[in-house]
């Protein structure tokens, strides 16, 4: 974190700019990556049966609320002074980010319970997902609604419409924050065990494959040649079969390790800004922790879509009959 903003300190000092500018300007280039890849994303589901499992279903809905999250950064800019986008622009934030939230726990939980519990029938709690992850941003978007005379609605450090915090901090981190907070660090525990359960599967793989190794090497010189043949084909397979796991529960665990650390780098800024403004009381934070929560929050619908675009989901849609076709169409253009 501390050379992440030296660097950004030295990059506002040599090309200047007011702070609004940067933050402006960062929050549509992130907001732009994220629209790009959740729309990606989006498309892939519709038009490609072949990645329709039930955990590809719940990043396909995070998709749509990162999506309409980023869309909405577009709505104001720093010369637009309507009152009508901007409150519309902090609804549009309110709603989809706290459902972005939500459904992000949906997903670490459901990869929690497949890989750690072999749980294959995460399918039967779409209905409750639906009916919490719709509902809770509703109400919360009531209540920003419901308090803006209290706390006003505006725009604030050039980065979007929202809450101003002001005096009132503390009302805005119960209401937003603090909740964000305990769904994020339950997401990440959960994350973490994932990964911690598939270390441990790559232990007991290599652990077997190495007894079945030792046990080969012992066996039998009494056993006839076609007896021979057929355990050394089996022994292959087997050994196929235990590399093919381990290269997986590999590769899930490098992405899962690199999806966390960049969803840390994203949400760390907003931490730290809120920190900064309840520790000081003062109602700006420092100008370079606003610069990368501007970036950092825009571009967390771009992180999300990491989890779609793996290597597994990847080989699925190059294999797909609608590639197959574009391919086609292409080759008799």
């Amino acid at each position: 974190g501390f050379v992440i903003s030296s660097f950004v300190t030295m990059v506002l000092s040599s090309f200047g700019g007011h702070t609004n500018d940067w933050n402006e300007l960062l929050a549509y280039v992130g907001a732009g990556i994220s629209a790009l890849f959740t729309t990606l994303l989006i498309i892939s589901y519709i038009c490609i049966p072949e990645v329709r499992t039930f955990f590809v279903k719940l990043l396909f809905y995070l998709a749509i609320s990162d999506w309409f999250a980023a869309v909405s950064i577009f709505f104001v800019d720093n010369a637009t002074h309507s009152r009508v986008l901007c409150y519309l622009q902090a609804g549009f934030q309110q709603f989809f980010s706290t459902a972005s939230y939500l459904w992000m726990f949906a997903v670490a939980w459901t990869m929690y319970e497949t890989v750690c519990h072999h749980n294959q029938y995460m399918w039967k709690y779409e209905r409750m997902h639906h009916l919490l992850i719709w509902s809770v941003p509703t109400i919360s978007t009531i209540v920003m609604f419901a308090i803006h005379d209290f706390i006003p609605i505006e725009r604030m450090n050039g980065q979007w419409c929202w809450l101003s915090f002001g005096d009132h901090l503390w009302v805005v981190m119960l209401i937003y924050y603090l909740p964000m907070l305990m769904v994020l660090a339950v997401m990440v525990v959960l994350y973490i065990r994932t990964i911690v359960h598939l270390a441990m599967k790559l232990q007991t793989t290599l652990l077997y494959n190495e007894q079945r190794r030792t046990t080969s090497l012992r066996g039998g010189g009494d056993v006839d040649h076609s007896r021979s043949v057929v355990v050394a084909v089996e022994q292959q397979e087997t050994s196929q079969r235990i590399y093919d796991n381990y290269t997986r529960y590999r590769t899930l665990q490098r992405e899962l390790i690199v999806y966390v650390v960049c969803i840390t780098l994203c949400k760390i800024w907003g931490i730290i800004s809120s920190a900064q403004g309840i520790l000081s009381q003062r109602h700006s934070p420092d100008e370079v922790v606003l610069v990368l929560y501007s970036l950092g929050s825009t571009l967390l619908g771009f992180v999300n879509t990491l989890l779609f675009f793996n290597s597994t989901i990847l080989k699925r849609i190059r294999q797909s009959k609608f590639i197959a076709r574009c391919r086609w169409c292409c080759d008799c253009c």
